[in-house]
């Protein structure tokens, strides 16, 4: 009797097991020498031979078929079996999904890292740039201070040579204690506006002692808000041109009219003269230190542009005529106050 290879089972192997090896037969009672036998794996060619060796496999379905021959009457007996090579943990699809979450989440700290750097850099470098901003505007600051000086002890140097003691005495008086205060601004980033039109107004009185009659100037405080602070020293250069550039040159008396202004956040300084005018300032070639003062003025505002991030801080000239003649200028300067 005949029977088919025994035990013709399915099999499953790991990734690590890469060959295996087998032997099939027929077991014919009471003989089984005539038989032939051969098998193939999958769709390959048959291969003769009842050993079967696979070696480096790897990971998939493999269907061997094994067939014996019976040389006697020539008959065949078929049997099969399915090899299964497991494929390794890192091909399965969540093994793929978790290497693509971690990467995920490496990318995120990574890019929430390098953001945090470019961060603290790029608030270094805001820091560095506001430092320098305010020591540039503390050194433009200083640079007004010699101009101021020098002008006063010109005027009582005037004095002195009238042999008008009584004036020079009372002028220097009140030079001193300008000096003094404007030294104090000088060092202050910021002052309160109240203070800072003491200041003017302490410094237009010995202009006005200067050139007695001739000068008739005017306070004009539209703001309520006494806490408003700005910066030091915008306003007397202003003044002091239009004086030295308006007043001067033009016949009879003179008038400054100063108007502060508050419009929410942003304060408005308007000094608008009577004088001469630009043109003849410029022909007179008495506008080498007009321009220095407003060049430095210039940069201050642009300099606390740059430091506050806004376009508020401004100055704006404009030459006033009647009939197509000059008939004095106006400053219009608009500064960021703080409280």
């Amino acid at each position: 009797r005949e029977t088919a290879f025994s035990d013709g089972s399915d099999m499953d192997m790991n990734y690590g097991e890469k060959q295996i090896a087998f032997t099939f037969k027929i077991l014919k009672y009471p003989s089984s020498k005539n038989f032939s036998y051969r098998y193939k794996v999958n769709s390959d060619e048959w291969i003769n031979g009842n050993q079967v060796l696979l070696q480096s496999l790897r990971p998939g379905k493999y269907d061997i078929k094994m067939e014996g021959l019976n040389t006697e009457d020539m008959s065949t007996l078929q049997d099969s079996i399915e090899l299964t090579v497991k494929p390794p943990f890192w091909w399965s699809a969540w093994f793929n999904v978790m290497i693509i979450c971690v990467s995920i989440l490496l990318f995120y700290f990574y890019m929430r890292f390098r953001i945090k750097r470019l961060n603290l850099q790029h608030e270094e470098k805001t820091k560095m740039v506001i430092r320098n901003s305010e020591l540039q505007l503390r050194s433009l600051q200083i640079q007004m201070n010699p101009h101021f000086i020098f002008n006063a002890l010109n005027a009582i140097q005037a004095f002195i040579m009238e042999k008008n003691t009584e004036d020079s005495l009372k002028y220097l008086n009140e030079l001193s204690g300008i000096i003094r205060t404007n030294l104090e601004n000088a060092t202050e980033e910021y002052i309160f506006l109240t203070r800072e039109i003491d200041f003017l107004k302490k410094y237009v009185r010995i202009e006005e002692m200067r050139f007695n009659d001739k000068l008739d100037v005017e306070f004009i405080e539209e703001f309520n808000d006494l806490g408003l602070k700005l910066p030091p020293m915008f306003i007397q250069p202003v003044i002091e041109n239009a004086i030295k550039h308006g007043i001067r040159n033009r016949e009879g008396k003179g008038t400054i009219n100063i108007r502060f202004s508050q419009n929410k956040d942003t304060l408005s300084v308007t000094v608008e003269d009577n004088g001469a005018g630009r043109e003849f300032a410029k022909t007179a070639q008495h506008d080498s230190h007009q321009g220095l003062s407003l060049k430095i003025i210039k940069q201050r505002l642009d300099l606390l542009n740059r430091k506050y991030g806004t376009d508020l801080h401004s100055i704006k000239i404009t030459d006033l005529k009647e009939n197509e003649i000059a008939a004095g200028t106006r400053v219009v300067i608009n500064i960021l106050a703080r409280n």
